[in-house]
């Protein structure tokens, strides 16, 4: 019999998180932490797919989707309160590019909680060996932002490279919808953003779980640094590049990621 979907809130930490989840199967429980600008859709092409062998769960972090609005807070913590919620004691974790940072703190701060670790095109927080033209972009962003209000900035930040898909399918309208409706207030207010303390990037030697990088051929060379970072520092980590993606490929080329994560999690 197929598990029921369940669409839920859950109170943690004087928020109200949303989150999705595939009933009460056997399957090992595998989280799925979406990226900046996005919220938990951005895992569609996987929930179905992961269910076969998984207790798949999506959730909005805070500050985007239907969760609390934005305001300062530690992300790892807010995820360890949702698996205590969920009487969770132990999960796979993945995250893209912000929630790769997430599930990157999350397996520093609360090692015994994670399994295994799939970082995908991450944004490590402390990261400091970005590109001039990333800066800029950045700076331009948040300079919008600040002087103009939330939908100039996020205009900005949906027409950057790192926001186009490398890869038309039939996943591009839902980037664009995400995109649409996301409230933008993070880029007038970068310390909105969750945060880390101290910032992931100098704990990676700490990371005790097999760790999976992924990451986008055609992504932009500030995510390929990272991910080599990521590879050399994190004492069990692995590196794959999925060919002619850009910054999500689970959403660019979801067969081939989906593939290579199953196989990554159930090895």
């Amino acid at each position: 019999m197929k598990n029921p979907l369940i669409k839920a809130f859950v109170e943690i930490n004087g928020a109200k998180i949303y989150y999705q989840t595939l009933g009460i199967g056997n399957g090992f429980p595998i989280v799925f932490i979406h990226g900046l600008a996005n919220d938990c859709r951005v895992w569609q092409p996987q929930f179905e797919a992961f269910s076969s062998y998984f207790k798949p769960i999506v959730y909005d972090v805070r500050g985007f989707g239907q969760s609390t609005p934005a305001e300062p807070h530690l992300a790892a913590d807010d995820l360890k309160a949702l698996l205590d919620e969920l009487q969770i004691a132990q999960a796979h974790i993945i995250g893209v590019s912000m929630g790769g940072n997430i599930a990157l703190n999350f397996a520093q701060c609360y090692p015994e909680r994670v399994a295994k670790l799939v970082a995908v095109d991450a944004d490590v927080y402390g990261f400091d060996d970005y590109t001039a033209e990333f800066k800029q972009l950045f700076r331009e962003v948040y300079e919008l932002g600040k002087t103009k209000g939330a939908l100039p900035a996020k205009l900005h930040w949906a027409r950057s490279p790192l926001l186009q898909p490398k890869i038309i399918n039939e996943y591009t309208p839902l980037i664009a919808q995400m995109i649409k409706e996301y409230s933008g207030i993070h880029l007038t207010d970068p310390k909105l953003l969750p945060g880390a303390n101290p910032p992931t990037a100098s704990r990676l030697i700490e990371i005790k779980a097999p760790t999976l990088v992924i990451v986008g051929e055609n992504d932009l060379q500030d995510f390929q640094r990272i991910a080599d970072l990521l590879v050399q520092k994190i004492p069990n980590a692995q590196k794959i590049v999925i060919l002619q993606a850009g910054h999500q490929p689970n959403l660019e080329a979801p067969e081939t990621f989906n593939e290579l994560v199953i196989e990554f999690l159930r090895d």
